[in-house]
Parts: structure tokens; sequence; C-alpha cells
């Protein structure tokens, strides 16, 4: 995930391993998931195509890199403001 740079994905800074936990240093993402922002906001039909054109970037993306994401849902997709 390191090698991914894309304004679609979420970047992966760092990772640290200790004895017991991993941690993931990732970009923050002030929007929340998808699903709290739908269920906050009214999406008209010209901001529900701009996210789906932006998920389908970021899977194009990841597609070249060989990664398949499993667990596609709303609370999954981050938003960024």
């Amino acid at each position: 995930m390191q090698k991914l740079k894309h304004p679609n994905i979420v970047e992966l800074y760092e990772v640290i391993y200790t004895q017991n936990n991993i941690y993931l240093i990732m970009e923050y993402c002030a929007g929340g998931d998808l699903k709290r922002f739908c269920m906050t906001r009214k999406i008209n039909e010209e901001m529900a195509f701009n996210i789906v054109r932006q998920v389908a970037r970021g899977f194009e993306e990841l597609s070249k890199f060989g990664i398949i994401h499993r667990d596609l849902k709303a609370a999954n997709i981050l938003v960024h403001q």
C-alpha cells in the first residue's frame, strides 16, 4: 500500500511494528465515511456520479498493482473534503 500514490486512495504513510501491535499511519480524511456523508447530506445525481467515478478510478489504480478490495461498502469508502 505504501507504493500507491493516487488522489482516490487513502495514503499509507508508515507502518510501525511493536511486539503486540501493528500501527498503520494513514492520511486523515476529515469527511468521514461515505455512509455517514450520505446520511447527513442530500446527494444529487451529479454528486453521486462524481463519487462513483472517484471510486472507479481508485479501483482502476488498485487493479494495476493486482490488489483486490474484498469488503466494498459505503462505510469503507472515506470522504476527503
